[in-house]
């Protein structure tokens, strides 16, 4: 009876919050594959990553399906708009976001798919014979950047037709998103192509770009916190911890817990990838990085409502006219 009533309670939450159960999901995930990586089990290793790779992909659509700054952008671009290719349906407002998901779905599936065939060719991958790893992690990298097409046309042809403020706006937003991803894409691309190089004596060429992309993922969350979040914007007079800073420091809880995670994961390779037992320090550091990072992540899915510096202003300014029209009467 217990159980089904605790499968019910799970049901009723990952139904009330979706996106937040998905990366409880992925966290739970990643720490297991922290887990099997030090126990050797290359099994539940690969099972672990498809579990999360599985979670983090309904996450992303969910929160972009749901992103009201780029619906509200897509309410003030022409519905279509006319291109040198005829029948383009990126071109189209209300495809835009739908082509994007289903590529990025796609690009999931092929994920989870990968470790399968990971997992069931890591002996052959290890004997030499690498082409069937190499070639389906390529695939999937190649989806992924596909999915970046439709949002790249978005910002050349639908988005260029308005120079609005919102749309300045949103063209500065989608293009950092475009250049994360897209950088990203090619950084697994490249380490797709060179998979065999984790077979030759020397793969510090290999391990060098995925430190690489690591560096380059905290860069761009770091620019794309101080630049393109309205969270660093609100001027209202507030306590440093109150609840009006909620979400600030769920960033920097954030940043810190990912400086972490990628500390960790650069000590772990940077002399080798094979599996091996790890200090248990490095796996407690890791999974109560991972606990915090979903915690910060926490109270910026609950930020607590503030006014914006020209929400203020707009008040102040109301408020002198109505005091001069009281004074006038």
């Amino acid at each position: 009876m217990y159980d089904f009533l605790g499968l019910g309670v799970l049901l009723f939450i990952i139904w009330k919050q979706p996106s937040l159960s998905s990366y409880l999901g992925a966290t739970i995930a990643i720490a297991l594959a922290m887990i099997s990586w030090h126990i050797e089990r290359v099994d539940f290793w690969f099972l672990s990553l498809g579990c999360a790779f599985f979670c983090m992909t309904f996450a992303h659509c969910y929160d972009l399906l749901h992103d009201r700054f780029l619906h509200d952008a897509y309410r003030i671009m022409p519905v279509e708009t006319p291109c040198c290719i005829p029948h383009l349906c990126c071109t189209h407002r209300d495809k835009i976001m739908a082509i994007t998901c289903v590529f990025r779905v796609l690009a999931g599936l092929s994920s989870i798919s990968s470790c399968y065939v990971s997992w069931s060719y890591h002996e052959k991958f290890w004997r030499g014979d690498s082409d069937v790893v190499i070639g389906i992690w390529v695939a999937t990298v190649s989806i992924w950047l596909v999915s970046c097409i439709p949002h790249f046309i978005c910002l050349i042809q639908c988005a260029a037709s308005n120079n609005s403020a919102e749309m300045y706006r949103f063209r500065k937003y989608v293009a950092m998103w475009l250049i994360h991803d897209i950088v990203l894409g090619i950084f697994w691309l490249y380490l797709a192509l060179m998979l065999d190089h984790l077979l030759k004596d020397d793969d510090s060429e290999w391990r060098t770009i995925f430190l690489s992309m690591i560096s380059w993922h905290i860069v761009i969350f770091v620019i794309r916190q101080l630049y393109f979040s309205e969270l660093w914007s609100i001027t209202e007079q507030t306590t440093c911890c109150g609840p009006k800073t909620r979400s600030r420091w769920g960033v920097i809880m954030q940043l810190v817990c990912m400086i972490v995670i990628y500390g960790v994961v650069v000590h772990i390779v940077r002399d080798s990838v094979d599996m091996h037992a790890l200090d248990i320090l490095l796996v407690i550091l890791f999974i109560c990085a991972l606990v915090a990072g979903y915690l910060g992540k926490l109270l910026t899915l609950f930020p607590h409502k503030v006014k914006k510096k020209t929400d203020v202003v707009f008040a102040v300014r109301t408020l002198k006219r109505r005091n001069t029209l009281d004074l006038d009467f």
